[in-house]
């Protein structure tokens, strides 16, 4: 957990730059896109000698960069109350998932197995990525 905290927390930077340089909303669905792809080596990754930290580092800072850009795409939709409002549902949805989300994912992986926590993440990362593309058309 310590080394996806540190990339989830030093991370957030090179996102930012990434960010404002091609774009907020490209390098936010390239988040969940990396996700997708990142969740899936998870159980194969972790027997790698040497190469496991910093697969660990990597998935902290790219999933924690989505929620990063999360919030800044709040900033740049919403001002005053309603960035209030929009700062307190994103929170509110975090913690809520950090709470419920461990305790559903043992029940889930008590049925299936230890695979079904990357599952349960990938599912979640897709659904991000599709959301992003519901997010793109309704900008166009």
């Amino acid at each position: 957990m310590v080394i996806v905290f540190a990339g989830d927390a030093t991370l957030q930077f090179a996102a930012g730059y990434l960010a404002d340089r091609f774009g907020r909303a490209r390098v936010h669905r390239l988040g969940g896109l990396c996700l997708c792809v990142l969740l899936p080596l998870l159980p194969v990754m972790i027997l790698v000698p040497g190469l496991w930290e910093l697969y660990l580092y990597v998935l902290g800072g790219v999933a924690g960069s989505v929620y990063t850009l999360s919030m800044v795409s709040s900033g740049e939709r919403f001002s005053g109350a309603a960035l209030l409002r929009a700062s307190g549902l994103i929170a509110l949805t975090w913690n809520l998932a950090a709470s419920v989300g461990p305790a559903a994912t043992g029940v889930v992986m008590q049925h299936i197995g230890s695979s079904a926590m990357t599952a349960v993440l990938w599912v979640m990362a897709v659904g991000f990525v599709l959301a992003t593309g519901v997010e793109r058309r309704a900008a166009a």
